[in-house]
């Protein structure tokens, strides 16, 4: 195979921006045996090889291994050794993670996962097909088109965080946790490719962890049988009438996933959907039978190979799927969200009036009381001393039926406030679990059966047949890769439009200020690519001149 130049420079410049330059040096230094560029070469070629490790270079080959690196002074086994033994465990994890993160400042990769005959292949990029080797097999894996990422000349690279095994469900939880930590993707999108339906131990698996997963079919007669065998009544009538299988949800032996196929439309358009007919179907056999048809990626990327009539450019890209009857659920429930806040606020503040009322009342209440008692101890004292306590027994009688009038009035005033606060607490707290509930469901959907939605550049991604290099969600890039301008400006421009900035128009010129970078290293790689595009006096599609600047700290 060839690897090429471009992703060399920049795999070494990677090296170089952090900080492991010095370890290469160290070692090609002696005797000048090759060069950081031999060493960038040799190491994205033991990556393709699903080598993990020096030692796996003395298992193999070594004709094939002559035959494969081309390089006039390829690195030895040993200056692998050599290398490896100049870093810490620690370093060696930072290098893959700080590579990771570089190619993904630059626009190059996405994280996800693709699972091919039961073998998982964890990677931060794509390749063209044989280029892959299947571990188990030591053949190319052919018929299946990866997702594929390029480098700045239109190249394929690939990055292998973690080794292949056949542990999948351990190895992807792995995976996703380290994406999370190293690309700060909280959401990695995850596909399956299931070439011979053998992988539900797989699926089951996934289910049981909720984790969400989409399943590509790409030959499948098997599962075709297996939907075909879903008895009618099961097959939900809601779902029957819709026009898209992608929006149905089945189920294959007990696991729930959704049915979709990958359709290429005027070579412009796009999208993750089936082609059934407008008419009613209701035979689940005659829907089944549509599926399989319809996953020829195999077949069209054999006739482009072998010259036949193949659409040369055409581009097939995954956009979002969504399950309609969730959305809608999960929008109904953000609708009554906010009801049942407002509706908790109302009663928090209800009770807090009574509240309010309870404690005036019971501060009246305790003073009128208190002043019929010391109004009682008064005349009692007062009769006591002139003698006459028994001649007006029925005046000191009326002061004692009046603060017992006092008692019963305001005890019975505050026991009518406490039965409506107890009924206000009491439909509070089922607001309060109402809410939690809604708040269970919503998440529930998020984690267990909304599908991810693919809008940003870290989740989105491409099936690419052949020069598939504009990216599915940027008009910007899909411009700039047909301008008919020189693709190495080209590239350009996209690593920099991937950047955050802004842009400012005027009349002949176009502004492009990216914003400030605190990456020394990286902030000087990016001046010069500005300040090299710049002189180059580049236009843009409407014609304006471009210029490109970073801005200050």
């Amino acid at each position: 195979m060839k690897v090429s130049n471009a992703g060399m420079f920049l795999l070494k410049a990677m090296l170089r921006d952090i900080g492991f330059d010095e370890a290469i040096k160290e070692i090609s230094d002696q005797g000048l045996r090759f060069s950081p560029l031999d060493f960038a070469y040799t190491l994205v070629w033991m990556t393709v090889n699903d080598v993990d490790a020096p030692y796996q270079l003395n298992e193999m080959d070594l004709s094939n291994l002559e035959v494969l690196l081309t390089l006039p002074k390829p690195p030895l086994k040993d200056d692998f050794y050599d290398f490896y033994g100049a870093l810490t465990e620690d370093e060696c994890e930072a290098l893959v993670d700080e590579l990771a993160r570089c190619s993904q400042r630059a626009g190059l990769i996405n994280g996800f996962v693709i699972f091919f005959d039961n073998h998982t292949i964890p990677y931060y990029g794509g390749v063209p097909i044989g280029f892959v080797y299947h571990a188990t097999r030591n053949m190319p894996i052919r018929g299946i088109h990866l997702a594929q990422l390029n480098d700045i000349n239109g190249n394929f690279i690939l990055f292998k965080l973690v080794p292949s095994t056949t542990e999948f469900a351990d190895i992807l939880i792995e995976l996703i946790e380290r994406m999370k930590r190293v690309l700060n993707i909280m959401t990695p999108l995850i596909l399956v490719v299931d070439r011979e339906a053998e992988a539900l131990s797989l699926f089951q698996e996934l289910n049981r962890r909720r984790i969400c997963f989409i399943v590509v079919i790409t030959k499948n007669s098997k599962t075709t049988e297996e939907m075909a065998s879903i008895p009618e009544s099961e097959f939900r009538e809601e779902f029957r009438k819709k026009e898209k299988i992608m929006e149905t949800e089945i189920s294959l032996k007990g696991v729930p996933f959704r049915a979709g196929v990958i359709l290429h439309e005027n070579g412009k358009r796009y999208g993750f959907r089936t082609n059934i007919p407008k008419k009613r179907i209701s035979n689940i056999k005659e829907i089944a039978a549509l599926i399989p048809a319809r996953w020829r990626q195999e077949n069209k990327f054999e006739e482009i190979k072998n010259g036949e009539h193949g659409d040369m450019i055409a581009r097939y890209e995954f956009v979002d799927a969504p399950n309609s009857h969730l959305q809608k659920r999960y929008e109904k429930l953000q609708e009554q969200l906010p009801k049942v806040e407002e509706r908790i606020k109302q009663r928090d503040k209800e009770l807090e009036g009574f509240r309010e009322r309870y404690e005036k009342k019971e501060g009246i209440f305790k003073e009128r009381l208190r002043a019929k008692d010391e109004e009682f101890k008064r005349l009692e004292k007062n009769l006591r001393k002139a003698g006459e306590m028994e001649v007006f027994q029925g005046r000191l009688q009326k002061k004692m039926d009046a603060r017992d009038v006092c008692i019963w009035k305001y005890s019975t005033a505050l026991s009518e406030l406490e039965n409506r606060m107890g009924l206000v607490t009491g439909k509070l707290k089922k607001e309060l679990a109402r809410k939690e509930k809604i708040m269970k469901e919503l998440e529930n959907i998020d984690l267990e059966a909304k599908f991810f939605q693919l809008n940003t550049t870290s989740t989105t991604f491409n099936i690419a047949v052949k020069e598939a290099v504009a990216n599915a969600n940027s008009v910007l890039t899909r411009q700039i890769s047909h301008d008919g301008q020189p693709m190495k400006v080209n590239r350009a421009k996209k690593v920099l439009y991937k950047l955050p900035g802004k842009i400012t128009v005027d009349s002949s010129t176009k502004i492009v200020e990216l914003a400030p970078i605190r990456n020394r290293p990286l902030r000087k790689r990016i001046e010069r690519l500005c300040n090299w595009l710049t002189e180059k006096q580049v236009e843009d599609t409407d014609g304006k001149r471009l210029v490109f600047k970073v801005a200050t700290t």
